[in-house]
């Protein structure tokens, strides 16, 4: 589904100028571009335009057996007209088109330097549960132990150790040559599932003898062996880890063994006093091309999910492997292989795409509908995007070529312009494309059913997913995290708060509170927070859909009462009176909030699971009694206002003070 942040777009300078509000410039709109794959798709034969690449739309003109394509205007003939402005096609097997990666085929990098054998079980048993169910799968194999990384062949094993001086310069040159000389053997690397499950079942845990120290754990070692899994495709191999700890020895060191030195903090990366920083970040970065990594963290300090961004397709954090979300999660990222998309965008001629906004990487361009003024990865239509599954959520920016005048414009641009997005993947051996198409209004539309008002069609639920996407995209792919930068954005935010303000745009009210907790979040605040934690909330907004991000903002209260329950309009101080039991949705965990063991605790709690179960972060429930010992947390995620023994400003006072800068305007 494509859904702009305006529904209707102005066709002249002035007209943008003055009704449509912008974060940096003029004549720009966002677009939100989501796809979920469920099966309930409806199907079309597979139609492109044999001269621009466009596929076929709902809304196309049809002349006897041809159809005329939306975007050059070329007859092409006709097999079938798609229903739906939404849509799949099967891709024939002799339709040109890039490799689509190794399929069914993942490699597993397993941290046996857990905190104990107990916790390395746990991770073994889950494991062995998901294999069970991949008979035509293919693995890699890779463990750490004790700053050793070992990967296991069918022909038998190879250790390397990161102490070894020629093993150290090796892997920081990234000499790949060099490690595949070390595999005995000359047989493919890859194991079935039984030879996978039985070396498994060998693994066992070795307790380190040193005290005061934290494991010597080599992981950029073990990510350079999972590379000599990728055969040169330009599609790089999935990596499932599972890690215990940050990297203490060889290529991506972040922190010393000893617990005498602490990770880096905020204060750290923001004046460069970390020296493992830089070396460990470019060394993670110039794997990008070869590897794409799921990455599970039972630890509770960081780890250098920092560091490891570049890579990370996933990433989620667990108190233990024996956590029931650790389970479902892991499941299902070992059954649905991660899948590569290549995303490609068409549009009207009046439209230029300006990048994606979003984990890409750039692909070459099928058609020159690209601006000039770049917004995340830009230069081009076409985007690849590695995905846990078959859903997707992206943000893309568009230029609007606007007219000098207003005369001008109905001469030059149309009443209604275009946007088609292509995403094509590949599942359980198949190609698929999956159609997207809108039809965007201009004000040069005369239909007196439209509106022709640029600040009455604003999406606000879009527009904030757009924004909280290109925040996080400046912070965790360019590293844009220091005070500055933040308070840069507060600034623009503000800004955009106060031009929606000016023309009054459709629902400016719910928008204006969005932005208001947006800036408390820990996106726009380092307080109390670690980097690592700041990165696993930017690597959510740019992977989840707009439901997710907009629960990041503003969670979902559900008080229940002997005789219903009920959604409260406002979130504030005398939700906190309440004596009933609350169930509270803050899109990565659910929690709830009560005074006694009744009936209605129950109710939300049974209420909270079928929440977790919908989620596709499959968040932890958690209880808290009122005045209990998690309550304080509850409410500084709950409520980020003034009156709460805080210096936070209150909505009151930030929507007075976004009155005052609109006047100024």
């Amino acid at each position: 589904m494509i859904t702009p942040c305006f529904a209707v777009i102005p066709t002249s300078r002035l007209e943008a100028e003055q009704q449509l509000p912008y974060l940096l410039e003029p004549s720009h709109v966002d677009v939100l571009y989501e796809s979920k794959v469920d099966g309930t798709e409806a199907r079309t034969q597979y139609q492109i335009c044999g001269f621009c690449g466009a596929a076929i739309m709902d809304k196309c003109v049809i002349f006897e057996n041809q159809w005329v394509c939306g975007f050059c205007n070329k007859y092409n003939t006709l097999l079938e007209k798609p229903r739906s402005s939404s849509y799949i096609s099967e891709v024939p097997e002799s339709t040109e088109g890039q490799h689509m990666g190794e399929g069914n085929a993942q490699v597993l990098l397993v941290d046996l330097d857990t905190d104990g054998a107990e916790e390395l079980g746990n991770l073994i048993n889950s494991i062995l549960s998901c294999l069970e169910n991949c008979p035509n799968a293919r693995f890699g194999l890779v463990t750490l132990c004790d700053g050793q990384a070992t990967v296991y062949t069918p022909s038998g094993s190879q250790t390397l150790s990161s102490d070894d001086p020629t093993t150290l310069s090796k892997a920081k040159n990234l000499d790949i040559e060099f490690f595949r000389g070390k595999i005995q053997g000359s047989s493919p690397l890859w194991l079935d599932q039984n030879q996978t499950l039985n070396l498994i079942k060998t693994l066992s845990f070795k307790p380190s003898p040193m005290h005061n120290q934290r494991p010597k754990r080599a992981t950029g070692l073990g990510l350079i062996l999972a590379s000599l899994y990728h055969s040169g495709s330009d599609f790089p191999t999935v990596v499932t880890a599972f890690i215990s700890g940050p990297c203490t020895s060889g290529p991506g060191k972040v922190v010393p063994k000893s617990k005498k030195h602490h990770i880096r903090q905020h204060y750290d990366l923001e004046s460069n006093r970390d020296k493992y920083f830089y070396p460990a970040r470019s060394f993670y970065q110039s794997l990008i091309r070869t590897l794409s990594v799921n990455c599970f963290i039972a630890c509770l300090d960081q780890v250098g999910i920092v560091e490891m961004a570049p890579l990370l397709v996933s990433v989620s954090q667990f108190d233990t492997f024996n956590d029931e979300s650790f389970r479902v999660l892991s499941r299902n990222c070992i059954h649905n292989v991660s899948v590569d998309h290549q995303i490609t965008v068409f549009a009207s001629k009046g439209l230029l795409v300006d990048g994606c906004l979003g984990p890409v990487s750039r692909l070459d361009a099928t058609q020159p509908v690209y601006s000039d003024t770049p917004s995340g990865v830009s230069g081009t239509n076409r985007w690849r995007c590695r995905a846990s599954g078959l859903s997707l959520s992206l943000a893309f920016s568009f230029q609007i070529d606007t007219t000098a005048t207003k005369e001008e414009s109905h001469d030059k641009t149309p009443a209604h312009l275009a946007i088609q997005i292509h995403d094509l993947f590949q599942d359980q051996g198949k190609r698929y494309v999956k159609v997207d198409t809108i039809v965007i209004c201009t004000t040069n539309n005369s239909a007196t059913s439209a509106t022709r008002s640029v600040p009455k069609s604003f999406d606000h639920i879009a527009a904030l997913g757009c924004l909280m996407k290109q925040i996080a995209y400046d912070q965790f792919f360019k590293n844009h995290t220091n005070a500055f930068s933040l308070q840069q954005w507060r600034i623009k935010i503000d800004k955009l708060a106060a031009r929606h303000s000016k023309v009054q745009s459709k629902h400016f009210s719910e928008f204006l509170e969005m932005i208001y907790r947006l800036k408390w979040t820990v996106l726009l605040q380092k307080r109390n927070t670690s980097p690592d934690e700041a990165a696993v909330f930017q690597h959510t907004i740019l992977s989840q859909d707009s439901n997710i991000c907009g629960l990041l903002c503003k969670p979902k209260v559900i008080i229940f009462t002997n005789e219903s329950q009920f959604e409260p309009s406002n979130l504030n101080e005398q939700l906190l009176t309440a004596r009933e039991a609350m169930c509270v949705d803050f899109g990565t965990s659910i929690m709830v909030r009560y005074l006694e063991d009744d009936s209605l605790i129950v109710k939300a709690e049974q209420f909270a699971q079928s929440l977790a179960q919908n989620n596709p972060l499959a968040p932890k429930v958690q209880k808290t009694r009122i005045k209990g010992s998690q309550d304080r947390y509850f409410i500084s995620k709950l409520l980020p206002q003034g009156g709460l023994n805080t210096e936070d400003m209150s909505l009151e006072q930030f929507s007075a003070n976004i009155r005052r800068m609109s006047q100024c305007m």
